[in-house]
This record gives C-alpha cells, structure tokens and sequence, in this order.
C-alpha cells in the first residue's frame, strides 16, 4: 500500500516537472519569435509538444511561426489542433482566419473571425481582417464598414488607413483612397506599401510627379521592390523626352521641385498673416473678409459694390473674396499637355483679394459703353448674359478704370499669379475639378463631342461651337464659374517665356482714378511686376477657350497676344483690391 502510494505521488512529480518544462520551453519559443528567430521557436514549441501533447497555447505559438514563414498548411493544422483542445480560443481562432485568408479560402477565414469575435469583441485584429475576407469576397461596402470599426477602436491603426485606402482605390475613390495613404505614412512612415500604391493613386490623377516621388521613396526604402521602379519607369517613359530626362526621371529627380517642400510642395496651405488683414471700409465686403477668414462657404463671401456716393450699382460684377494663401505656380515637367513657359515652379503667397465670380458679360460692357468710357466692337448685341469677347488687353484696362471711377474702388484685372491661384482653388491637379477628363464637361466649355463628336474630350456639355452664358457651369471651390474655358482671360502681366521670380515687394496697389501701371511678370507675392510700356509686345491671358481641348484650359497653361488685339475667344475677368 505504501509502495503504490510513492509510485502515485512519483508520476504526478514527474508529470507536473514534464509540464513545467513544456510551458519553458513554450514561453522560450516565444521570447525567441518576437526576436525573430523563428526556426527556433517552433523548435521550442515542438519540444513543448512532445512534452505535453494537450497544451493548447504551445499549438497556437507554433501555428503562428509557421504562419510567419508562410507556411500555411502546417498553420492551419496547429491552429485546428488548438482549437480542438480548447474551442474558445480566440486567438487560435483568427490565426486559422489569417491562414486560411492567406490561403485564398476567404468564406472560411470570414466564420473564423466572427467565432473570435463572439468570444472577444475587442479583438481589432479580427475586425480588421475581417474586413479583408470581405473585401476578398468582393463586398466592398462590408469591407468599409469594417476598416471604420477598426479605426474607431484604434484610431491609430496605420495598417486600417492603409487596407482602407486599397478598398477606395479598388472602387475608384482615389482621393480617398490618397487621403488614407496620408495617414497611414504619417502614423507609420516607412510602410513601404503604402508609398507604393499611393504612388499608383497619383498616377490615376495623372499627377506623374507626386506619383514618381512616392515610388523613389518606397524604393529608398526597399530597393528590391520591383513593381515600383518599373511603375516609376512606365511614367517616365510617358512622359518621354531624351535619354537623359529619362534616366534623370527614373532616379526620382525633378530640377524644378520647389527646395524643402517635399511632402508639402504645391499644396495650398492657409495663411495665417491673413488673421492680421484688416477689414475692408465697405460693411457688406468686410462680412465677406471675415467669412473667407473663417473658411465659410463661397455663397457667403460675395458682394456687390454700389457706386461712389452710395447709390446701387446694377452694372456693377458680383465679386467673390479668394482668402489668403501659399501655392506653388506652374506646373511640374511631368504634368500632361505641359508647355515650356509653365515654369520655373514657384512658391507665391496671395494676400486676400476680391475676385469676379463671373467673367465680365457684354451687358456690364454695354454699361462702360453707354457711358462712354469703352469702345463697342463686334461682338457685343448678342445674348447680354454671354462673356464679352472681341475685346483687346486694352479695352480691358479701360473698363477696369471706368469701375474704379464708377464705384470709388481699386478694380483691375487680376495677375497671373492671384489668376491661377483662383483657378487652383485649392487643388494640385491639371483642373480645378481633378483629373478626371469625363468630369470636365460639368466645370468647363471646351471643344467635347458637343461640337464634334471625334473630339478627344470624352463628354458634352450642351454648349456647341461657341461661348455659353456665364454660369452655366458647375463653379470651382471658390465659388468662382468658367475659370477653364468660354472665353481666355486677359491679365495684367507682360509675357514672359519663364517665371523670373522676384522676393520682397509688396502688392501693387492701383489708384481710384484708374491709371494704368504697367506690370511684368509675376512675383513670389503674387502681384505684377512693372515693366515699360515699350518691353511689353505681348500681355498674357490665361483659362483656355470654348474652341480649346482640355490642356488648352488646365489650370497651369498660358498664352499671350498682343495688347490691342481683338479676338471671338478673347474676353476678362476682373480683380478689386481690399482694405
């Protein structure tokens, strides 16, 4: 009797010092796997398994190091072995999911997830890939659903932003999906994958030179990751050019980046001098000040002048307040349709002006007219809510001097710079509207299948072979209407075949009577630099015509004529100072 008793009380000694050398062994393999040394971790963990075959934890740990080699046969297996041992095993539970996902088995990986997540709710992990069992199984909307419940528990989840961001690419979302990109580099800014496929993104916008900066900083970071240099390639070869702007290309360079903006380059930021502006005189246009200040919609900073003394002015153009900002003028060599005098790329600062939301029509020219400050040309009986057009750079200053006089204001036409910061608008693309040349129709009068339809804009915009009323069309983020196409617009600048940027002048600021300076090209304050009356053989307008195809009214494109001349497709826009 007593010797059976010591026999007992031998075996569960032993039994107890097999298990307690299984969960070392066990509790080694893991300190081995998140050093990384997998091999010796599933030794370990084997090890523990010959030691005590029913330890569902040591089951689990080796499922997930198979899993970390890819071997996701054996890692199912183990998970299922731990699973077997203890069915409430969350994490036994999403490993298999995870496997099993990898495996291309995503309707299983999907019942894994949920079976983990009745046993713990909080379990990110599975939410998150749960969402990519959906998103395998082509429910995109489930997928979104999920990515927003991941991010709401952990908000700063880089891998959520990320596989978010593919679901919008994958939907056409592209700049949400770019958004998503943002935040998940700026949580994790050496994620490789998501410099990739952002790259991707900017490319569907056509903007090659963001998108070839995203593939050289993913491949600084993995040099051997192959689908971004030839991405970074198939651009650069796109663009064309010779051999050597090839090469330069495809090393990620660009000669006309703007020095230390990098990530920032040619977004418009808010400018906080813009706090210190004082308010205009007039109490309705100092309503619209503060409501660009304060970033209110564009509805909400328009006003109308009345004429000196008071009085309404019927005539007179309903002006739009454009805030203050920073903005980068001109246009990347990588940009589509790009010309050679749309640089050097510049960073310009714009104090806040009033800009037309309208281009001038010919029933606010017949005023000028009438009153016998402008000249009536050939254009200009028709339809009175079309652009005036037929005018020279000329005539335009005469009408703006005729304003000034009429309201008692500083009205002028606007440079080029406040031009293609208006157009801009805000955004980096060739248009106002994106890159999404099916849209244009909705912002822009061009030459689309309207007019001809085998022209290579791909929609109509119901406006053929010729202007339309102003209006007509959808308005930028401003506020402002027919900033691409109808009719080009005059400016004030003297062409130029480069920016020639000069630093530390302030805006010109024009008298009440309307004189005329006469200005150059623009300035990094965004103003127009004066030039002599004899320098100046061609004035420059700016936004593209009903006659012109898309990268004829791109944000960054120019053209010039002569100051006196007189054309259909030629009308303006006008500018009025504040303060």
């Amino acid at each position: 009797m007593l010797i059976a008793l010591a026999e007992g009380q031998t075996g569960r000694r032993q039994a107890e010092a097999r298990a307690s050398l299984a969960m070392m062994h066990n509790n080694r393999g893991v300190a081995l796997f998140r050093l990384g040394q997998i091999e010796r971790a599933i030794e370990d963990y084997t090890t523990a398994l010959s030691l005590n075959a029913s330890m569902a934890s040591a089951y689990e740990n080796r499922g997930n190091a198979y899993a970390a080699q890819d071997n996701h046969a054996a890692a199912t297996a183990d998970y299922d072995r731990a699973i077997a041992l203890n069915p409430r095993r969350a994490g036994a539970l999403l490993g298999r999911g995870n496997a099993r996902l990898a495996a291309g088995d995503a309707a299983n990986a999907l019942n894994d997830y949920n079976q983990a997540l009745a046993l713990n709710p909080g379990l990110n992990a599975a939410i998150l890939n749960r969402a990519l069992a959906y998103a395998a199984l082509g429910d995109g909307a489930a997928a979104l659903e999920q990515f927003d419940l991941a991010l709401a528990l952990s908000p700063d989840d880089a891998n959520a932003y990320y596989n978010r961001g593919n679901i919008f690419l994958a939907q056409g979302e592209t700049a949400r999906a770019i958004a998503d990109y943002d935040q998940a580099l700026a949580l994790s800014p050496t994620l490789v994958s998501a410099f990739n496929n952002r790259g991707n993104a900017y490319w569907r916008l056509a903007d090659a030179e963001r998108a070839i900066s995203d593939y050289a900083a993913a491949l600084r970071l993995r040099p051997e990751l192959t689908s971004a240099r030839e991405n970074m390639a198939n651009i650069c070869r796109a663009i064309g050019g010779d051999e050597r702007a090839i090469a330069e290309c495809e090393q990620g360079g660009d000669t006309e980046a703007v020095p230390g903006a990098a990530q920032a380059e040619g977004a418009i930021i808010a400018d906080s001098a813009a706090e210190l502006e004082s308010d205009d005189s007039d109490p309705a246009v100092a309503v619209a000040q503060r409501a660009a200040r304060a970033g209110r919609p564009p509805e909400e900073r328009r006003f109308v002048d009345t004429q000196r003394g008071g009085g309404a002015c019927a005539y007179c153009p309903e002006m739009v307040v454009a805030p203050a900002g920073t903005f980068r003028l001109g246009s990347s060599r990588y940009e589509i349709g790009r010309d050679s005098d749309e640089g050097p790329v510049q960073q310009v600062r714009i104090a806040a002006f009033a800009v037309g939301r309208f281009e001038v029509t010919r029933r606010q020219w017949l005023a000028c007219v009438v009153a016998g400050a402008c000249t009536r040309t050939n254009l200009q009986t028709r339809d009175l809510t079309f652009p005036v057009s037929d005018v020279s750079w000329n005539d335009a200053q005469a009408y703006v001097a005729w304003l000034s006089r009429l309201t008692g204001q500083n009205y002028r036409l606007l440079s080029e710079a406040e031009w293609e910061y208006a157009a801009r608008a805000r955004s980096r693309t060739p248009w106002s509207w994106g890159s999404d040349q099916a849209q244009s129709c909705l912002y822009a009068n061009t030459w689309d299948q309207s007019a001809d339809p085998s022209a290579r804009t791909p929609c109509n915009d119901g406006h053929p072979r010729g202007g339309a009323p102003v209006g007509s069309l959808a308005a930028n983020a401003f506020g402002l209407h027919d900033m691409h196409g109808n009719v080009w617009e005059w400016v004030e600048d003297c062409y130029t075949p480069a920016y020639a940027p000069r630093a530390g002048s302030s805006q010109r600021r024009r008298t009440v009577t309307g004189d005329v300076m006469r200005p150059g090209y623009g300035r990094r304050d965004g103003a127009a630099t004066e030039v002599s009356e004899e320098r100046c053989a061609d004035r420059v307008d700016r936004g593209g015509a009903w006659i012109g195809d898309l990268n004829d009214v791109r944000s960054a494109q120019r053209s010039r004529h002569t100051p006196t001349l007189r054309a259909e497709i030629l009308g303006f826009r006008v500018a009025r100072d504040l303060n």
